[in-house]
């Protein structure tokens, strides 16, 4: 019974993780999507990359951002218009997103909805819907694995480790096609423009 217990206890945990992770990705992906439609280029540079101190510096992990959208300046004041809007925006089409938030009930009428009605989110709205935390391909990996290592052999078909958001969409399909010539314009892709196969 105690086994039992304890694996009742590890597959109600792992319900909770897997459900805040893909919560909160998809609050995340939300939330910038509606910065985009509210905001222009420039706040949202200034969002991204703040004056602090009278100082305006990239973060570490915005180098590899600009190497990878064909900009090599280091200092975030001289980026063209054209630039900062390509770093700013990550021009995600809401039609193509399939990541859904993650529930633990059986609830049929939750999987499918309409987000963003509240006064706040300004006329954002967009379909969207719940998936059940336990049909979910990270959590039958998660559930299934024994150890690390096997969570690590399970999970790469699905390339946990790079989780997609969204497809590019075919405006940044084509551009990036162009600079990098090695986009597929349906490729899923991550924040950071990698692409993996996952999710």
């Amino acid at each position: 019974m105690t086994a039992a217990n304890n694996l009742l206890g590890t597959f109600g945990a792992l319900i909770v993780a897997n459900t805040h992770l893909i919560a909160s990705s998809a609050a995340a992906l939300d939330a910038r999507m509606f910065h985009e439609a509210t905001q222009s280029d420039k706040a949202l540079y200034s969002r991204l990359v703040p004056t602090v101190k009278g100082k305006r510096e990239f973060a570490p992990l915005m180098y590899k951002r600009l190497k990878k959208l064909g900009i090599d300046k280091t200092d975030p004041n001289e980026l063209t218009p054209e630039e900062i809007n390509w770093f700013a925006r990550l021009d995600v089409d809401p039609s193509t997103i399939t990541w859904n938030r993650v529930i633990d009930t059986n609830d049929r009428f939750l999987r499918k909805l309409t987000i963003g009605k509240g006064e706040a989110e300004k006329g954002y709205e967009r379909d969207s819907g719940f998936d059940i935390a336990v049909a979910s391909e990270c959590m039958a990996v998660l559930a299934l694995s024994n150890d690390l290592a096997d969570m690590r052999q399970r999970s790469a078909p699905f390339h946990l480790i790079r989780i997609v958001v969204y497809p590019i969409s075919p405006g940044w399909a084509q551009w990036w096609s162009q600079a990098a010539n090695k986009v597929i314009p349906s490729q899923p892709t991550t924040l950071e423009w990698e692409v993996p196969l996952l999710y």
